[in-house]
């Protein structure tokens, strides 16, 4: 279903969540929701629709992970031939006997244990004003009780659930999950002597699976304060010489790269769950190399280059609009020269490759840079 309320009505247990019993989830799934409906509606001090709008926003990714197991161990278990029921019932029957019966045992525990808890309870402990009072003492004679009134009695009090971890951020914070998907299995005694190799052959993989904008590592440098900074750049290539990127040199990282010209890359590509980072020296390149590579960017990108001004304190966006904007300003300046463009050149000191697996079983390889090695790198593993 695309909403499960609709006015002043909200769905819970198998009428909104509707696990089948081939994930074994129901009973868990109904007394979860029923516990995070009745947080969302104590805060929401009277809006409803807000609260079960966060309700479901906080329920549907979990919820939606118990269906798709579901769905997978009803196709394992339905099977539409003669043939493939006799197979199913002989592999049923073997299965006992096997000598991997553990890890065939052990893969379905694991996929049932993390959609179990793959939706966290909130932590909303009740403010210490909306605890219950002690009880009267009952050793004192009934006529020296207070008794209450209607009159002195205070109003009741709102209970607060605006507590330590229970703002939206913190819900959506702990509602994600990391690598919901299957990985690539990664040996690293098949690694390629080199890293090179390596990343090309990860990078071309992280595209063929969707990898959305996987040319896109952070880089960091530190400034002259010995201060650390990052940003997202865009990689213009990798090769021998080693990774390339390109910046204005009277930018924020130029002015750090020229003071101290060490730097470090960091790929991440989740729908893998891979990672790649790139420590070592960084070499600018040429006059001549800065123009090709300027003038290979788009007609924007090129005009955008030219008439920025990166780093600096702009007061109006209006005048990097209208220079941007002007037509034909790339066209026009196709020939003009930008001084403070600049080519940088990660070479590698170290380059550390990352493939994580669903059950912590992380695999980390550094390669590092070693003249007396006979390809020029050393390789090891890493606790992860």
């Amino acid at each position: 279903m695309d909403r499960w309320s609709k006015g002043r009505v909200v769905l819970l247990g198998d009428a909104a969540h509707c696990a089948s019993p081939a994930s074994g989830q129901g009973t868990g799934l109904a007394l979860i929701g029923a516990y995070v409906l009745a947080a969302e509606l104590a805060r929401s001090g009277g809006d409803h629709t807000a609260a079960f709008a966060r309700y479901e926003a906080h329920m549907r990714p979990g919820v939606e992970r118990n269906q798709r197991m579901a769905e997978g161990f009803v196709k394992e278990m339905v099977v539409g031939s003669r043939w493939k029921i006799s197979l199913r019932m002989l592999m049923v029957r073997l299965l006992p006997r096997t000598p991997w019966k553990n890890l065939v045992a052990k893969r379905i525990r694991d996929e049932i244990q993390a959609a179990a808890h793959a939706i966290p309870l909130p932590d909303e402990p009740l403010p210490a004003t909306d605890r219950p009072a002690p009880a009267a003492d009952r050793s004192a004679p009934l006529q020296d009780r207070p008794t209450p009134s209607r009159t002195s009695r205070s109003p009741p009090r709102r209970r607060d659930y605006r507590g330590p971890m229970t703002t939206d951020f913190d819900r959506a914070l702990r509602s994600l999950r990391v690598w919901d998907t299957a990985l690539p299995a990664f040996d690293p005694a098949d690694a390629p002597p080199g890293p090179l190799a390596l990343f090309h052959d990860w990078f071309t993989a992280a595209v063929a699976a969707g990898q959305s904008e996987p040319h896109t590592p952070a880089l960091a440098t530190v400034d002259e304060d010995g201060r650390p900074d990052v940003r997202v750049v865009m990689l213009h290539g990798a090769d021998a010489r080693g990774w390339h990127f390109a910046s204005h040199s009277t930018s924020a990282k130029g002015r750090q790269l020229a003071a101290r010209p060490e730097a470090a890359l960091a790929f991440y590509w989740p729908v893998q769950g891979r990672q790649v980072r790139v420590r070592g020296h960084v070499a600018t390149g040429t006059p001549e190399e800065a123009y090709a590579d300027l003038h290979a960017r788009t007609t924007g990108a090129l005009a955008a280059a030219l008439v920025s001004r990166q780093s600096e304190v702009l007061d109006s966006p209006t005048p990097s609009r209208r220079r941007a904007r002007r037509p034909g300003a790339g066209r026009r300046r196709s020939r003009t020269p930008a001084p403070t463009w600049t080519p940088y050149t990660v070479e590698p000191a170290e380059v550390e490759f990352f493939q994580g697996d669903a059950h912590r079983r992380h695999v980390r390889l550094r390669y590092r840079r070693d003249p007396a090695a006979p390809d020029g790198w050393t390789r090891e593993l890493l606790w992860p």
